[in-house]
């Protein structure tokens, strides 16, 4: 918990410009005392009062649910560090743990979180237990968030290829593989190499093809604008001539 304490001198805040201009945080900002005060102490006095229970009620709704809140949540910057799997990179000590995930809210993702840290969520598979991306992707059905980002696939897949390739050499030169160490890596890093190649050939005919279907959508609404379009000015082709034929006879 050390890291929350420590008061950390940040006077440039010009990478924060969109948080500043967000008047929620901004509210929050400026009455952080009082709302902590009313959401952890208020609320739950009040709803002591009403379920004839003051002490019980602060003790579980107050202290308990902090104490776990913040504990759990204190585990993505401790266990989440050094338990658990790397799939995508070894750069840096975070980890993914689907036994984190549950009590950390999703967060225990957290090696793919470090490596793309600007995609909204954590755990990518459908099967990945993250009700935070669960609940960020529902409340973009209710226009509560927009312009969520995702990571592109391609760049996911790449990562996963090149510390699959690191890990397979470092157990290459730890003598856990047979035969000729040079032998071994000249072959990992041909496959590497024509499966990075297959990958982008890949990822760019998928890009093509949904290019073509844009493509063909677009025409398709072209045609069908000009259908009507041309619909319109036959019925008002024909009301003029009807207009005209009736004018006109009257000098026949």
């Amino acid at each position: 918990m050390g890291w929350m304490l420590r008061h950390y001198n940040t006077p440039d805040d010009s990478n924060i410009a969109d948080l500043k201009r967000n008047r929620i945080l901004q509210f929050q900002h400026r009455h952080y005392l009082a709302l902590t005060l009313v959401m952890n102490l208020g609320l739950p006095l009040l709803l002591g009062i009403w379920h004839g229970d003051v002490w019980g009620m602060l003790l579980l709704a107050g202290v308990l649910r902090l104490f776990l809140g913040h504990h759990v949540t204190f585990f993505i910057n401790s266990l989440a560090h050094f338990w658990g799997r790397q799939p995508y990179t070894s750069k840096n000590s975070a980890r993914d743990n689907d036994l984190l995930a549950v009590f950390t809210f999703g967060e225990g993702y957290h090696n793919f979180h470090h490596l793309f840290e600007s995609d909204y969520r954590n755990g990518i598979r459908w099967w990945h237990y993250d009700p935070t991306k669960w609940l960020i992707h529902s409340l973009s059905w209710l226009k509560l968030t927009s312009r969520l980002r995702t990571s592109p696939q391609e760049r996911i897949e790449q990562a996963k290829l090149e510390r699959r390739l690191e890990v397979a050499k470092q157990k290459i030169l730890c003598g856990q593989q047979s035969g000729d160490t040079e032998q071994w890596l000249a072959l990992l890093q041909s496959e590497y190499e024509r499966l990075l190649q297959q990958l982008k050939s890949y990822y760019q005919m998928r890009k093509d093809l949904l290019e073509l279907k844009r493509k063909a959508v677009y025409c398709k609404y072209e045609a069908l604008r000009l259908r009507l379009s041309c619909d319109e000015l036959k019925a008002a082709f024909t009301i003029q001539r009807r207009n005209w034929l009736r004018l006109t006879s009257q000098f026949a």
